[in-house]
Order: structure tokens, then C-alpha cells, then sequence
């Protein structure tokens, strides 16, 4: 996963937490155990939702006291311990050691716990009030656990108490969207789809604090709704999410450039980021990036800076509303066309696509009243996201439609989409044709940040992706293969240039990733499509599409696998996400898998998408539907269908329905389609297909080809050890449907002993053999990262070579070493190698 995870997560993993417990536990080990104070750094909400998963378990074991700072209480002597004095009975007059030794005897009475005492606003207290809570912390008579939003806000005597260890520092990172999952089911009580997930982590940004807030304004709205025990995303708009309490805090902190520069970001869809440059507000611009409330992004007309949508509201309804209608008379609709485009892109990364189109609509109104007339340039950024949303609804046929009237003398971002839609549908030919004209690669790369997304380079990344599709669904997979590496390593290599993110944004980096999911899966290459979907679910994009792509992409592997049952369950959930985002294509391939899974006697009546129309084109005949296309997994789709048996049909039926799509695939010119098609109809028994499984089985590069050409001559010559050879070769693969789906007729004619050898075999190859020895409890406390850093730890690794590795950095390294010594309760590397008795302990855990 290293080298996926390598150019889909280009920045480093310390910013972010794995784990959303760790702060919580840290703060209760080092109060409750250790003994020492905490300053506890992060946002205000964030530490807001720490401190209240703790509060309660601190309160059960010591008294807890919550101090707070203002300018008020700043300038008056002992201000900030006020409420101490008042409890402890100090004398307005007392020295400066009577107070301390008073509040060291009511914070720290004998033969009770020490108390517990939170500083908020530390900055913002007396100096005199800091010193004898420093004094106190440094005697160990009261435990502080100092709140601020950067360690530098710490007052003197509180750094030198962090620097003496009288301090521990925890920082509460945005968590992960895995993360992030964790915590929603938490609070929502019940598992979440990772649609849902994804996209209210994108919306969060990954902080805490955020995300219950936004979670339960989506449950209001009925944007987040239960279905069968699980929470999915519906289609839809996202509601407004209340601001909090902390989002009031930071405005009114905010200096007052920073806040003026927030105030134009918020009145206007854009503003370039050289304009704020030239203008002197990078600092502003960093400081606000640096808070999660603007976000700058690549479009077509160079970077721009943006206020994310739910701060937006927030900052314009705090405006004085004269200095509102100033900037928006200013603002005037210059940026009406990009505010449609970005508009749009923002709804499709909110699952409303409905949203979208409708916001897309207005583009011919706000291209006439635009200063730059009807020849704006954004009008080709309109198509261009008017084409992704099409596709994400599974409308193929009205994406390819949409940009029939794309050619040479347009923009080549637009001519690299036409292709890429034409083969996600019917139209393999013309992408070939166009594919095969195309020059982008032998341009020189010159790296143009202001245009992120749209430069030769990204133009070129996308190019070469549809050409891996079409090569491997056609009959070229060692083409498409050698495509993919070369994919993989240019995306390497922008990394380490560190110019990857303005070639191509990770949202735009999963897009990709998709076409190269399909590809993998053309080839047979099981265990890449694996490595690379499972990146994809973890991986910090915020691109919903993508996800449900590769929980889908999984699914098919588990069905390949022979995992019919755990197949059949994780497809109907992905049928129920996907029929809630109404999503044809998905729809209609899960629908599929869970019909071939549980049999068509299970799969009910076909299903219809939103619109009342079968989904993927199952209209319960098994005939396909001619806007239906091979791209998206329909190709798999139409297989699956053709060979699934239905109650009460005659011999051969099914067989004789894999022989059709076989024909269709032909005429489209897909080898690969061709050739697990007719593998299918081969395992069944279909002796008549042998001549021409054997010459698509040469023609072909896939991992089952010569498998299949074994097949071919069995069938030919009913050479029992030829038939050995070819199931062998399937199950070498991680091709081992035939065995548990009853498909492979042609076992029974394997020498006596060799089904069993097989099958046994086929069960290792899964990795359903038990283990030898239980996972220690321990282990399944760490993430499969840590789990990987820790074993190359216990083996004598250095942090150097891990980073190596790995292709992170060193205090990536240390941040992850941290997290498992926290977990585990071990003080450095001597005591995790004491605790691991075995190297094999810390191998990843199903």
C-alpha cells in the first residue's frame, strides 16, 4: 500500500490522528498516572470534545477546578485565581508564599487526591496568578491541564514548567477520515457508511469538534438517514450547520486585518491568490488556511482562495451590514461563473448532484452578464463539471452526449474527458481512435500552478489513466500494466518535487484512481486493485465517488475470491448507499453481485433508481441495456448477470447468456470482457467454447490467460491433468469462484485427490486457514500502519529507514512510535521488543 498511499496522501501523517482516543487517554495517563500536568493544544471546539470525554472520569477521582483568562482578569493581581481564594479563604493581604502554601493545602489535602485544574486563555491571565499555579504543578500539589491553541500562547512559567516535564504537551490532531468514522458512529450510535463519512469529514476539515455538529444538523435535515441499522447519505442538499461556540471565540479574536481579509473571502466567490499576495495578506491567508476556514484551490482561471461553505454564512451574517453592502457592491458578479463552477464542485463533493445540475443551469444567464461576454473561459470549466456529475449519476450516456461536440480545437482538458466518458460507456472505439492521435505525452511537462487540475501535466495524468482502462479492457493488459507504473511513478516524482498537490489535488488524485481500480481488475491483478482500493478508503481525499468506487471495487474481489457470503452482505450495503445517492452505475453492479451471491431466486424484484428506471439496466430479463456501459464495472455486471442461474431454466441457459456477452464484447473489441466471459461459460462445462477461449486466452496478457488456455485445451482434450493445470493456475491467481459457486463442472473430472489439493490451496490463498496461534490482545490495539512501523521497529530498524520504507518522514515515524507507546503503555523501543514475543505477532490482523 506503501506506494499508493505515497501520491494519494502526499502530506505527512503527523498532522493527523489515527486514532480519536489517543488525546483522551493521554490526558488520563498523564494526570491520573503520571502525575503531571497537560497542555492540551488544538482548536477551541476540538478541546472542547476531548476534555468533555474526560471530564466525568476526572471528576470521579479528583476534584477538577476551571480557571479562565481575560484583558479583565489580566490586569489584576491573583484575578485569575479569584475563585481559588474565595474557596480556600486566602486574606486579600497575604504574601505571595502564604498564597501559594494555602492553595497547595486545599488543591492538595492529605490523604486525598491531588486536584485537577484547567486553565483556559492562559495568555490572558495575571502574571502573578500563573506563577503560583506554576510553583504549585512544579511541587506536584495540583495537577494543570492548560488549554491553548499553540504552544508558543503559553505564558513563561508555563513553558518552563512544559521544558522541566512538569507538562506533557497533547495535541489534538483533525482525525483521519478511518478516524473520523469512529467518532460518528460513537455518536450517532450505529455503523456509518464511508460515503457518510468522507464527506462529513470534508466538511469538518477532520476536527472533533466539527463533526458532531455537522452530523447532527444532517440527521435534522434528513441528509444523513437510518436504514437497516445503518446510517447512509442521501442525495440532497447539505443543511446549514449552526455555527458553535468556538467559531464565535475565533471571530472575535481574529486581528483585524485577518478579519477584514475573511470579511472579502466571504462576500466573494474567489479571490486570487496573487491578488492577496501582491496585496500583503499571505499571512492572513496562511493563518485563516491554517484554521480550516478558507481553502485554496487550483480552477481554470489559476489559484483562488475560498471560505469554506459553513463559515461562509457565519462570517457574512457577523458583518456590520454598511460594510456588507460596501464589499458586495464591490464584489458586483464578476465572479458570478466561477462562483457556478466552484458551486458545483462543492455539491458533487455533497453527494447533490441534483444541487449541481440545477446550479449549472444558470451558466448561460451568468455568462451574459459577466465582464468577460460570452466568450468566458469558465464556460469550459461548466462542461467540464457538468460531465463529472453525469457520470457520477450513472448518466453516461448523456455525459458522452453533452461533449459530442468536443474536438480538436477545444480545450484539451475537455478532450481528455470526452475520451474518458466514451470509454467508461459504449464508445471504446473512439477512445482508442482518440487516445491513439494523441500527443499530450510527448509535450514537455512545464509545471503551471496557476492553473491546479487543468495543466499539461494533470492533463497527461488523465490521459494516461483512460489509456490503462482501454488497454486492459481490450486485449493489451502488459501495456496497461506498464501504463499504470508509469502513472504511479510521475505521481512519485511531483511528490518529490513537492508540486503535487498543484498538479493535481487528492480530490482530483482518487478521480484517477478509479480508471486505474478498473484497469487493475481488467488485468486480473487481484491484489494490486486491493492495495490500491483499500488506500482509497483511507486515504485523505474527500472525493465520496471514489470511495463508494473502491468499497464496490472490494466486494468484486471478495466475490472473485470465493467469499460469496461476506460478498453478498458488503454488496447490499453498498446496493443501500448507493441507491440513497442515487448512483445507477454502482447501483446496478452491487445489484448484480448480491443476485450472483444469494442467487436469482434471493434478489427479489429488479430495482429502479430515482427516477423510476431499472438500475444498471437489470430489468430482471438478464438482457442488457444498450445505454448501459462497459466502464464503472458494467462489464462485470453484465457477466454476473449472464451467469447467474434462475430457478427453473433449462440446461445451458446460463452458459448460452455468457456466449452472448462474449459476442458483444468482441464486436466492442474488449479482450479482457471476451475472455472472463467465456472463462465463465468454460468452468460450467461448455465444452463448444474451447477453440475460441484459447485464442482470446493468447491474444489476452490478463492474470487468468493462461489459466484459460489450459482450460481451452482440457475442454478440448478432456486431459484430466490439464484441467488440474488450468484450476490450479485460477486459484494461483486469487481466481477461486469456480470452487465455492459451484460454477467449475469440469472438477469433477480432476484426478481422485486433486480437487482436495485444490481446494485446500484455494483456502490459503483466500487466508481463511485459522492461525496457528492467537493474536495477542495487545496488537489489535494498533492500526495497520503501526502495526507495520512497529514490526520494522522490533526487527532493529532505524527511523531513517522505516521513512525510507515507507516514503514518509522521520517525524511521521515518531509521531506513529509515540502513538503505539501511548497505546501500549511501553516507554521506548527496548520495551516493545520486550513486550512482542514474536516478530509475527505484529503482522496485520484480519
Amino acid at each position: 500500500m506503501g506506494t499508493a498511499a505515497a501520491w494519494l496522501n502526499p502530506s505527512v501523517d503527523s498532522i493527523r490522528s489515527d486514532d480519536p482516543r489517543t488525546p483522551s487517554e493521554a490526558i488520563l495517563r498523564a494526570v491520573l498516572h503520571s502525575r503531571v500536568g497537560v497542555a492540551l493544544v488544538g482548536t477551541q471546539e476540538d478541546r472542547r470534545a476531548v476534555l468533555g470525554t474526560v471530564i466525568d472520569r476526572l471528576r470521579a477521582e479528583r476534584p477538577v477546578f476551571h480557571l479562565h483568562g481575560s484583558p479583565f482578569i489580566a490586569d489584576v493581581p491573583y484575578g485569575a485565581l479569584s475563585i481559588l481564594q474565595a474557596r480556600s479563604e486566602i486574606r486579600a493581604e497575604s504574601t505571595w508564599f502564604a498564597t501559594t502554601n494555602v492553595l497547595g493545602e486545599f488543591l492538595s489535602p492529605a490523604g486525598s487526591g491531588t486536584a485537577v485544574v484547567i486553565l483556559s486563555e492562559p495568555h490572558l491571565m495575571d502574571r502573578d496568578s500563573v506563577t503560583v499555579l506554576s510553583q504549585l504543578a512544579h511541587q506536584r500539589r495540583a495537577h494543570l491541564v492548560v488549554q491553548c491553541e499553540h504552544p508558543l500562547e503559553l505564558p513563561a512559567d508555563l513553558a518552563a514548567l512544559a521544558r522541566t516535564g512538569g507538562l506533557e504537551q497533547v495535541t489534538v490532531r483533525p482525525a483521519t477520515p478511518e478516524a473520523a468514522r469512529t467518532l460518528l458512529a460513537a455518536h450517532l450510535g450505529g455503523p456509518v457508511s464511508r460515503v457518510l463519512a468522507t464527506v462529513l469529514w470534508r466538511r469538518s476539515d477532520g476536527h472533533v469538534g466539527r463533526l458532531a455538529g455537522i452530523a447532527d444538523a444532517c440527521v435534522d435535515s434528513g441528509k444523513v438517514a437510518l436504514v437497516d441499522g445503518h446510517w447512509l447519505l442521501t442525495a440532497g442538499p447539505m443543511p446549514a450547520v449552526p455555527a458553535s461556540a468556538g467559531e464565535d471565540v475565533v471571530l472575535r479574536r481574529m486581528p483585524g486585518s485577518r478579519r477584514e481579509l475573511l470579511e472579502r473571502l466571504a462576500t466573494r466567490a474567489w479571490v486570487p491568490v496573487g491578488e492577496l499576495v501582491r496585496g500583503g495578506a499571505a499571512a492572513d491567508l496562511d493563518a485563516l488556511t491554517g484554521l480550516g476556514i478558507v481553502r485554496v484551490q487550483g480552477t481554470s482561471s489559476g489559484r483562488v482562495a475560498t471560505v469554506l461553505p459553513s463559515w461562509r454564512t457565519r462570517v457574512r451574517g457577523a458583518m456590520d451590514p454598511a460594510r456588507r453592502q460596501e464589499l458586495d457592491d464591490t464584489a458586483g458578479n464578476r465572479s458570478e461563473l466561477l462562483r457556478i463552477v466552484l458551486g458545483a464542485e462543492e455539491r458533487l463533493a455533497d453527494v447533490d448532484t441534483a444541487g449541481a445540475l440545477a446550479l449549472l443551469d444558470a451558466e448561460p444567464q451568468a455568462r451574459a452578464t459577466s465582464d468577460d461576454g460570452a466568450d468566458h473561459p469558465l464556460s469550459t470549466a461548466t462542461r467540464w463539471i457538468r460531465a463529472r456529475v453525469l457520470v457520477a449519476t450513472g448518466e453516461l450516456a448523456a455525459a458522452r452526449r453533452m461533449l459530442a461536440d468536443v474536438d480538436d480545437t477545444d480545450d484539451p482538458s475537455l478532450r481528455v474527458l470526452r475520451a474518458t466518458v466514451a470509454a467508461l460507456g459504449t464508445g471504446q472505439a473512439e477512445a482508442r481512435s482518440w487516445l491513439e492521435g494523441e500527443r499530450l505525452g510527448a509535450r514537455h511537462l512545464r509545471l503551471d500552478p496557476g492553473a491546479t487540475g487543468r495543466s499539461w501535466e494533470a492533463i497527461h495524468l488523465r490521459t494516461e489513466a483512460t489509456r490503462a482502462l482501454v488497454l486492459a479492457m481490450g486485449a493489451r493488459q502488459a501495456a496497461a500494466r506498464t501504463v499504470i507504473a508509469q502513472v504511479a511513478e510521475q505521481m512519485a516524482r511531483f511528490r518529490g518535487l513537492g508540486v503535487l498537490d498543484a498538479v493535481l489535488s487528492a480530490y482530483d488524485r482518487a478521480m484517477i484512481s478509479q480508471l486505474l481500480l478498473e484497469a487493475h481488475l481488467c488485468c486480473g491483478d487481484l491484489d494490486e486493485a486491493v492495495d490500491l482500493a483499500e488506500t482509497l478508503l483511507t486515504a485523505r481525499h474527500g472525493n465520496p465517488q471514489a470511495v463508494q468506487f473502491a468499497e464496490l471495487v472490494l466486494v468484486v474481489v471478495e466475490v472473485l475470491t470465493g467469499r460469496l457470503e461476506e460478498g453478498g452482505a458488503s454488496a447490499a450495503r453498498v446496493v443501500a448507499q448507493a441507491r440513497a445517492a442515487g448512483d445507477r452505475c454502482v447501483l446496478g453492479v452491487a445489484r448484480a453481485l448480491v443476485a450472483f451471491c444469494r442467487g436469482a431466486a434471493e434478489a427479489g424484484e429488479p430495482d429502479v433508481d430515482h427516477a423510476g428506471r431499472p438500475a444498471g439496466g437489470d430489468d430482471g430479463s438478464g438482457a442488457p441495456d444498450p445505454a448501459a456501459g462497459w466502464g464503472r464495472l458494467g462489464w462485470l455486471a453484465q457477466v454476473l448477470r449472464a451467469a447467474t442461474r434462475r430457478p427453473g431454466e433449462p440446461a445451458g441457459s446460463a452458459e448460452a447468456r455468457l456466449v452472448g456477452v462474449a459476442d458483444r464484447a468482441r464486436a466492442a473489441d474488449l479482450g479482457a470482457v471476451e475472455l472472463f466471459a467465456l472463462l465463465g461459460a468454460g468452468l460450467m462445462g461448455d465444452v463448444t467454447v474451447a477453440g475460441r477461449l484459447g485464442e482470446v486466452a493468447v491474444a489476452t496478457q490478463a492474470a487468468a490467460s493462461a489459466p484459460a488456455a489450459d482450460l481451452a485445451a482440457a475442454l478440448a482434450s478432456g486431459d484430466p491433468e490439464r484441467y488440474g493445470a488450468a484450476l490450479g493456475g485460477l486459484v494461483t491467481a486469487r481466481h477461486t469462484l469456480w470452487q465455492d459457486a459451484g460454477l467449475a463442472r469440469v472438477a469433477d473430472r480432476l484426478p481422485r485427490g486433486a480437487a482436495r489439493r485444490l481446494a485446500d490451496l484455494a483456502s490459503r490463498r483466500r487466508g481463511d486457514a485459522a492461525p496457528t496461534e492467537r493474536v495477542p490482545d495487545w496488537v489489535r490495539l494498533l492500526t495497520p500502519r503501526e502495526r507495520e512501523v512497529a514490526e520494522l521497529v522490533v526487527d532493529g530498524r532505524s527511523n531513517a529507514a522505516v521513512a525510507r520504507q515507507h516514503s514518509i518522514s522521520i517525524r511521521t515515524v515518531e509521531g506513529h512510535l509515540n502513538q503505539i507507546y501511548a497505546k501500549l503503555d511501553v516507554r521506548g523501543r527496548a520495551a516493545l521488543t520486550r513486550l512482542a514475543t514474536g516478530i509475527d505477532q505484529l503482522r496485520p490482523v484480519g
